[in-house]
């Protein structure tokens, strides 16, 4: 019981629109559906006796790395459909349901990584959710949410250091999509990123959390607080 008491994932809703953070981001401990259903052996065994006189092989159900990313990961989700067109020449436009504020979309322009490769080969979009998230004693990171869905684009990896006196930060999800003339559909309640954290947490509400307001207004590149 102190274990969970240490550590805690909080999160926040910013702006007028309601919607609960359950709605966009809960804990991925049981795994995706086809990991929570598997048996520990192959062929659906649950004993390594029940494969006799087969070798016994076990299943991606005994992976500790893949148990670890699930007991210390939070899934974030699609809060609305969105439709993204991507073009060759790093242009974008998207389209979402007019009703609704819980998503929007910006990105970081080349100028950001001063057209460096190979950050610069790709359009450097951003999902901007309504929430604030803090992991004070921790460390978090984003990851793909592979495991869930194979999505079109890439997570842009990095790691916050959360200490107890760091800022609350957006829950904005940074993605890498490729220049091409493409047009991607994205459902409501579909995958869209991982959150991990080194420690792992409990997810709880805090309407204490807001942005800062030094970094609101702080200029910067890609590279510096991002």
């Amino acid at each position: 019981m102190e274990f969970f008491k240490r550590y805690k994932f909080y999160i926040n809703r910013v702006g007028e629109e309601p919607i609960s953070y359950q709605e966009v981001i809960q804990p991925a401990i049981q795994g995706p559906k086809w990991f929570e259903g598997l048996c520990p052996f192959v062929d659906k065994k649950k004993r390594a006796i029940d494969l006799h006189p087969k070798p016994i092989v076990r299943t991606a159900r005994s992976c500790p790395g893949m148990l670890e990313l699930f007991k210390n990961s939070f899934l974030v989700t699609f809060p609305c459909d969105l439709i993204l067109e991507t073009h060759k020449t790093g242009k974008y436009s998207w389209q979402k349901p007019s009703t609704t504020r819980v998503l929007d979309i910006v990105h970081h322009p080349e100028e950001q990584v001063e057209f460096s490769s190979p950050l610069s080969s790709f359009i450097m979009i951003k999902f901007c959710l309504p929430f604030m998230y803090q992991a004070p004693n921790n460390k978090v990171s984003l990851a793909e949410a592979s495991y869930w869905k194979i999505q079109p684009y890439r997570i842009a990896p990095g790691i916050l250091n959360f200490t107890d006196t760091r800022d609350a930060m957006p829950l904005n999800v940074i993605t890498f999509f490729e220049k091409k003339n493409k047009v991607y559909e994205f459902k409501k309640g579909e995958p869209m990123a991982l959150f991990y954290t080194l420690h792992k947490s409990t997810l709880e509400m805090n309407e204490k959390l807001q942005d800062s307001l030094a970094r609101q207004r702080l200029e910067r590149t890609f590279t510096n607080k991002w």
